[in-house]
C-alpha cells in the first residue's frame, strides 16, 4: 500500500526493536492474532505464541521525556520481569532489568531485584560484536537468521494493517 509506506517506515523503526528482543528472548515466531494500528497513537499488535499470548504496544510521542520509551513485560504466575531499553543513539545509558517476585506467605511481600550493567552505548557494542565476528570468523551475537524472524512478524503484523485499510 504506497499510501502507508511513510507509516511503515515509522513502524519498522520504533517496533523492530521490541520484535528483535521478543524474536530473541522466545526464539518463536508467534501467531499475530489482531492489529489495532493508530498512526497518531499507541498501536496494538496481539501476538499468540506457542504457550502464552503477548501484546505488543508501540508509538512514538514527542512528549515523552527522552523521545522513546521501549521496554518488554513479562508476568508469569508469581511475579514480573521487566526490561526498559534505552534509546539507540542515547550513549552511556544501559538497559535495565528489574525482576519482582511475590513472596507468597512472608511478610516482605514483593521481592525486587534491579539488575544494571556498566554503562556502554548501544550502537557502538553492536558494532564492536560485528567487527570481532568479522575478525575471529564467529557467528555474532545477533545473526541474520535472527532478523530473518524478526520481519516475519513485522511483515505479518504489516500485512493485517494493510487488509484493514483497503
Amino acid at each position: 500500500e504506497p499510501n502507508l509506506r511513510k507509516q511503515y517506515e515509522n513502524f519498522v523503526n520504533v517496533a523492530s526493536h521490541k520484535i528483535d528482543l521478543l524474536t530473541f528472548l522466545f526464539d518463536q515466531i508467534p501467531q499475530v492474532k489482531y492489529v489495532d494500528f493508530r498512526p497518531s497513537a499507541m498501536s496494538y499488535a496481539f501476538l499468540d505464541y506457542e504457550s502464552f499470548p503477548a501484546l505488543l504496544e508501540w508509538g512514538l510521542f514527542l512528549s515523552d521525556s527522552n523521545g522513546m520509551k521501549e521496554s518488554i513485560e513479562i508476568r508469569f504466575e508469581n511475579g514480573e520481569l521487566t526490561i526498559q531499553i534505552p534509546p539507540g543513539f542515547l550513549r552511556n545509558v544501559s538497559a535495565q532489568l528489574t525482576l519482582r517476585i511475590d513472596q507468597k506467605g512472608k511478610a516482605a511481600g514483593v521481592h525486587e531485584t534491579k539488575i544494571k550493567s556498566d554503562y556502554i552505548w548501544s550502537f557502538e557494542s553492536s558494532a564492536r560484536g560485528f567487527i570481532n565476528a568479522v575478525k575471529t570468523g564467529k557467528q555474532s551475537d545477533h545473526a541474520g537468521k535472527n532478523v530473518v524472524k524478526d520481519f516475519e512478524i513485522i511483515d505479518s503484523i504489516w500485512r493485517i494493517i494493510c487488509e484493514q485499510k483497503q
